[in-house]
């Protein structure tokens, strides 16, 4: 959670880019377990996802990874019809 929150910092994300932080970021939240059904650390990916997603170039880095468009697919596939992913860790 910590990462994400630190990724709508504008400094510390400019930090960022300069190295593959992003992608062992992924790596990382992958690793325990994010898009694998667990709704807190699914949300999670999501919302890092989201902010990755804010930066074309960063988006593109990102988009060369294997699981990454299938997991957000299976994350999104979980919720219920209508209903924001970020939802996720209510209810």
């Amino acid at each position: 959670m910590e990462i994400v929150t630190k990724l709508r910092d504008p400094d510390f994300a400019r930090r960022v880019k300069a190295t593959d932080f992003l992608g062992r970021a992924w790596e990382v939240l992958r690793a325990a377990g994010a898009g694998d059904g667990d709704r807190v650390l699914d949300a999670i990916l999501v919302l890092f996802a989201a902010l990755v997603a804010q930066s074309p170039r960063d988006l593109q880095d990102m988009a060369h990874r294997t699981d990454l468009v299938s997991v957000l697919c299976s994350v999104l596939s979980s919720v219920e019809k209508g209903k924001d992913p970020v939802q996720l860790v209510s209810g």
